[in-house]
Formats: C-alpha cells, structure tokens, sequence
C-alpha cells in the first residue's frame, strides 16, 4: 500500500499531479493536510464531511466519499471506480460543515 501525503490550501487553486496505475484498487491512498493560507486546519469529523468530485477522461463524472481521520486530515481511497479509465482524472475535494438548526416558533 502506497499512500501519498499533500497540503491542499483553501484560497489557493493549484493542482497537484497524483501519478496512481488503472485498476490500482485500494493500493493508493492519499492523505490530505488542509490549510489556510498556510495555516494547518484541522477538520471535526464529528461536525464536518468529505467527499472528492471526480472527472475522468472518459468525460464521466463521480461523487465519492473520503474519511476525516482522528487527526483531522482526510484520507482518500482510491477506488477501482476511480482508477477504471484511462487517462487523466481531476478531484475536486469537498468539506461540508453540518450545521443543525433550531427553529423556535412562539404560538
């Protein structure tokens, strides 16, 4: 198993190149550290949720889920959904905050 470490920052686009072999199934992992202009952010996967955006060469498009890990950085397995086609594949990773909302009606 192979797992390969990045920093993926919030207000800076830019693409990091992950070489991974077709049909490599649950082989290769990537671990993501997120931060903020340079600052580590610890995500609460307790309060938040993960998933990657997937656009393959064959122009088919995945939604996958990703695991926050007790140090609060994400871990990316990648599926032999992912790694099916040929080519290159673009992720866009995604960080929902679950936020639970009291309403309060006066009758």
């Amino acid at each position: 198993m192979s797992t390969i470490k990045i920093n993926l920052d919030f207000y800076n686009n830019t693409l990091t190149t992950i070489n991974a072999k077709q049909h490599d199934t649950f082989a290769r992992f990537i671990n993501v550290t997120c931060t903020d202009q340079g600052r580590k952010v610890v995500l609460d996967k307790e309060n938040m949720s993960v998933y990657v955006g997937i656009h393959k060469s064959d122009n088919d498009d995945e939604f996958e889920h990703a695991e926050i890990l007790s140090d609060g950085t994400i871990n990316i397995n990648l599926t032999e959904n992912m790694l099916s086609t040929s080519g290159r594949c673009y992720f866009d990773v995604i960080v929902f905050v679950l936020m639970i909302l009291a309403i309060i009606m006066a009758i």
